[in-house]
């Protein structure tokens, strides 16, 4: 730096000029305005912690409601999870929709009675695509749709009984791709149709985890069958 009355250079640490003794004067420092801003940034953060820590402290209950919402919310992120796309909200619709599907020839509809992880299986056990799969359900319904003349819609349903004896309503055909265990549930229900007619002892089923989706055991079998027969 320069000396402010004569001129001459001095260093930056000289507190008076050699020349004329003039007192220097240090060049200013430089802030930089980041360096504020970070620091009031960081206070304001600390300061909202703090807050809400002392508040929490004060008041557990609001401890409690925010852990116990998280925990509602992890629960339903898991049964969503687990949850087939397929299926029915009851058994008597699952029943009823069979019954439906099969007059319609409906094979997406067959197939949504059945879960994602039977058909799977069966692709896999008798080696064919999902296309194939709904090539041999379609041939196969032109001859079961001739059972089902009255099924166009359903009027009503029935009522429904619980069964244990899983095994009197599973097709031998579905037997290597079905878990039997995870069957957690099977009832029996009552449709009826129009003209006054009606089918009784329609089985669905809930499988594995999801508590909340009914499927036909009816289209499970038909699906395996019809795969059976064709390949």
């Amino acid at each position: 730096m320069f000396c402010k009355n004569c001129g001459t250079q001095i260093s930056e640490t000289t507190r008076f000029c050699p020349k004329c003794g003039t007192a220097a004067t240090p060049p200013p420092s430089v802030t930089s305005p980041n360096s504020s801003f970070s620091s009031q940034q960081s206070s304001s953060f600390s300061t909202t912690a703090q807050s809400t820590a002392a508040k929490i402290k004060k008041n557990p209950i609001q401890l409690i409601l925010i852990v116990a919402g998280v925990l509602v919310l992890l629960i339903i992120v898991i049964a969503f999870c687990n949850r087939s796309k397929n299926g029915m909200k009851s058994s008597s619709k699952a029943a009823g929709a069979y019954l439906v599907a099969v007059y319609d020839e409906d094979v997406n509809d067959i197939l949504d009675l059945v879960p994602d992880e039977i058909i799977k299986q069966i692709m896999k056990n008798y080696g064919c695509s999902k296309k194939q799969l709904k090539e041999a359900v379609k041939a196969e319904l032109r001859n079961e749709s001739e059972d089902y003349p009255h099924c166009d819609s359903v009027t009503s349903y029935g009522s429904t009984k619980q069964t244990r004896q899983y095994s009197e309503y599973i097709d031998r055909r579905v037997e290597d791709c079905m878990d039997e265990d995870k069957i957690s549930k099977m009832e029996l229900c009552v449709v009826n149709v129009e003209d006054d007619y009606y089918y009784y002892d329609q089985p669905a089923y809930q499988y594995g985890r999801d508590k909340h989706t009914w499927y036909s055991m009816n289209a499970t079998n038909f699906v395996a069958y019809a795969v059976w027969e064709k390949y």
